[in-house]
């Protein structure tokens, strides 16, 4: 039995590159997984019959009432959601994408302190912003 086996264990950004693989991984060692997202067909899509094993909660992680529900009752968060729109995008809107992917993250950070909980995981942005980037 690992550390992680039977544990609830919620993943933002589960479609993503990432939360992808850390799903699959989570699930190999027998954790029990939530994806909390915008989209449940791109989840799908990503992981295929592998989803059929996840909880997927569709939603906006901004939304009080929604990261809170995605958050109850989990032991840890892996927070790895964020609005990525690719470099051309992210390049021109830094301002924009990084206060929207920090929003998420607060929001998600806020909710899972509400609860008695063991484990929470931070997540780093997969972009970096500013003119040097």
């Amino acid at each position: 039995m690992t550390f992680w086996a039977d544990r609830p264990v919620l993943v933002t950004g589960g479609s993503g590159f990432i939360g992808s693989h850390l799903v699959e991984a989570l699930l190999n060692v027998d954790a029990r997984v939530r994806v909390a997202g915008r989209n449940r067909a791109k989840f799908q899509s990503v992981l295929g019959r592998t989803a059929e094993r996840v909880e997927c909660l569709e939603g906006d992680l901004a939304s009080p009432e929604f990261a809170r529900l995605a958050c109850m009752d989990m032991d840890a968060v892996f927070n790895l959601a964020a609005q990525v729109a690719g470099v051309g995008h992210n390049s021109a809107h830094p301002g924009t994408i990084f206060t929207s992917n920090m929003a998420r993250g607060r929001r998600c950070t806020h909710e899972r302190g509400s609860f008695s909980c063991g484990q929470l995981g931070v997540r780093l942005p997969s972009s970096r912003y500013g003119a040097d980037a």
